[in-house]
């Protein structure tokens, strides 16, 4: 009898130490992803990605895990000796077409000037036909002053080597005593360096603007813009356009990191000055 116990507890040991917990990250080309599934093979057990692309799972050697996520080829692994395995998911070719494939932003944004909150959404590319990325914002101080802007994008590839992005803003916006309702059409291109390829984008800008404030005048402008990926993940753009009567000077900055983004604006027209902070997030569905 005591025999058959030294045997079952060796074999209980065995067991017991042929199991471990096994860490890792599942990512694509890009990023970590979000809610991927893992799970041990022939099993009922499985877990998914948390918010920075980790995962816990307990298993044997000789269990095979399973990693998968919508939109991108499962893998097979086997555990062996391994403790921590991370992963890269290569995306499925035959649906990357399909709606979520394309992320949509959305920022919260601050103005400090008039304190505003306000909130952006842009989606691109998936949500209107015809290819044309839209961009919605608006801004309150919950009392008069507010702002609302809609813009309309779409890239154009007239060969292999040529394409420009065309892009439609109408914006009213109405600070204390400064209200003004402005539509600009602004055709952008790549340049290249003499050491790079797409060094900076060329703004080329038209429009109207009807402006009330400490003069009110209807003018048509246009004028000349220009954004840059100064480091990673970090890009700069400015714009300046001339209202006849007036100017309009526009400056932003944004950095990314992951799906999360950080942006600053600030907009100087006539007798109107903002600067706004916005933190955003970039999403599938």
């Amino acid at each position: 009898m005591k025999h058959y116990l030294v045997v079952f507890s060796f074999l209980v040991c065995s067991f017991c130490f042929s199991q471990r917990t096994i860490t890792g990250t599942v990512s694509d080309t890009d990023d970590v992803l979000l809610g991927a599934s893992v799970s041990v093979k022939g099993t009922s057990v499985n877990t998914v990605t948390d918010f920075d692309g980790n995962y816990s799972i307990i298993a044997n050697e000789e269990d095979i895990l399973i990693f998968s996520y919508t939109g991108y080829e499962s893998q097979e692994i086997l555990v062996g000796d391994q403790s921590v395995i991370d992963v890269k998911l290569i995306t499925d070719l035959i649906i990357c077409f399909f709606p979520y494939y394309y992320p949509n932003y959305i920022h919260k944004i601050y103005g400090f000037n008039y304190q505003t909150f306000g909130i952006q959404f842009q989606n691109n590319y998936d949500l209107i036909p015809w290819d044309i990325s839209p961009t919605i914002s608006y801004l309150t101080n919950f009392n008069k002053n507010s702002s609302f802007a809609v813009s309309l994008e779409r890239r154009f590839d007239l060969s292999d080597e040529f394409h420009f992005t065309a892009r439609l803003t109408a914006e009213t916006s109405d600070f204390n005593d400064n209200q003004y309702h402005s539509y600009k059409m602004e055709l952008q291109k790549s340049v290249n360096g003499f050491w790079e390829s797409d060094f900076m984008d060329i703004q080329l800008i038209t429009g109207y603007i009807d402006y009330d404030g400490s003069t009110s005048s209807d003018n048509l402008g246009y004028g000349l813009g220009f954004e840059k990926s100064v480091i990673y993940n970090l890009k700069i753009g400015t714009n300046f356009i001339h209202w006849q009567e007036f100017n309009e000077f526009n400056a932003n900055a944004s950095y990314t990191w992951r799906r999360w983004s950080i942006s600053g604006n600030y907009k100087h027209l006539a007798d109107y000055e903002e600067f706004q902070i916005g933190l955003g997030y970039n999403f599938y569905f």
